[in-house]
This record gives structure tokens, sequence and C-alpha cells, in this order.
């Protein structure tokens, strides 16, 4: 009846992406919900339109290597990262963006 908050922003997402046919995305989120999860699996679906995935590592919220390589599955590694500060984003963002 009802679904998890992880397939609602799924399908949410996706829906945009969708509306969006000729547009690419760049996906922000944090380490404290299901972001890791949900932009491994978009990305893994939509690989064509999502630029890159950016997760925020906040303090005190589990973000290990373990559910990262978990999360990120079957994603190359120059398709995520994780930062810590917003002036990271810079220089995450510049090889994606033009």
């Amino acid at each position: 009846m009802f679904k998890a908050s992880a397939e609602l922003k799924i399908d949410a997402i996706e829906q945009i992406i969708r509306d969006f046919p000729g547009r690419r995305f760049l996906l922000v989120g944090d380490s404290t919900q299901k972001d890791p999860e949900v932009y491994g699996e978009l990305l893994r679906r939509r690989e064509s339109q999502i630029a890159l995935a950016l997760i925020r590592n906040v303090p005190g919220a589990e973000m290990s290597v373990q559910r990262l390589r978990s999360d990120f599955r079957d994603v190359p590694g120059d398709r995520w990262r994780v930062f810590d500060e917003a002036v990271d984003l810079l220089e995450a963002c510049r090889p994606h963006v033009p």
C-alpha cells in the first residue's frame, strides 16, 4: 500500500528525468538518509541523463566504504563523488558541467 521512501524518491526523480529527455542532471544529496542508494540506482537506470551524483558526508552519519561500494556497484567511479564541504563541489563538478 505504501512505498518505501527510497522508492518514492526514485519514482519522483525518474519522472523529472523523463519529463526532460534532452537534459542531463546533477544529483546532490547527503549520507543521512537513502540518497546514496537512490542515486546509485538512478545512475544504473538513467546513466545517459545523469552527469554526476554528489553525496555530502554528514558528520556522524554512517558512510562506510562498504556502503558506498554497494550503493554504487556497477557505476564508474567518475560518475559519483562524496564531499565534505560545499567548496568541494566546484572541483567535483568541473569535468561534468560545460
